[in-house]
């Protein structure tokens, strides 16, 4: 009999040290949490084929703070528009339509140069700060063929790139975050 209680021992033993070692390879990984204080950069690229569009006018609206876990709470006006089922991009559509009904002051506003690049930062006394952003732009015209319009989206700051090396903690981009948004030509379907 004592073979057999030990042999029992053994197997309820290593059955508790498989189950232990498939947990600690089920729990997510620790995170780096967000430095919610940071002072954050982006920088667009507005192209369409091989047109860098100057001169168009970038808005960027701060609709939601960043948590230190990297989720999101968004703030009002938005909060009214925006329903937790719903995808990015229509989130992004209903939030752009709230801030031209209400009239409502982007957080900042550029222009694109000769690139099309426009770059938004921190400025004396105004910094721009970790959360969620809504960027929208301005229809282009440049003649009568030639008129651009861009899809609204959100975006991060910062925006989370990955794990480091190791595969213990995450990395968060705040100050070399790009885009390069989705333009169309007036008259041309949008692809997503």
């Amino acid at each position: 009999m004592k073979p057999i209680k030990m042999s029992l021992s053994l197997c309820l033993l290593f059955m508790l040290f498989q189950a232990f070692s498939m947990k600690a390879y089920a729990d997510p990984l620790p995170m780096e949490p967000v430095d919610v204080g940071t002072e954050t950069k982006i920088t667009l690229q507005y192209t369409y084929d091989d047109v860098k569009l100057h001169d168009m006018t970038v808005n960027m609206y701060r609709v939601g703070e960043m948590t230190k876990s990297g989720s999101f709470i968004i703030n009002e006006p938005y909060k009214s528009v925006y329903q937790s089922s719903d995808s990015w991009e229509l989130a992004a559509e209903n939030m752009a339509a709230k801030a031209k009904t209400d009239h409502l002051e982007p957080k900042r506003t550029g222009t694109t140069d000769q690139n099309g690049v426009v770059v938004f930062e921190s400025k004396t006394g105004d910094k721009l700060s970790t959360g969620l952003y809504l960027v929208t732009t301005e229809k282009l015209v440049y003649s009568d063929k030639e008129k651009y319009t861009t899809t609204p989206f959100l975006v991060s700051l910062p925006t989370f790139m990955g794990e480091k090396h190791n595969g213990v903690d995450s990395v968060w981009n705040y100050k070399n975050v790009t885009a390069s948004p989705k333009v169309s030509r007036e008259g041309e379907m949008i692809y997503k």
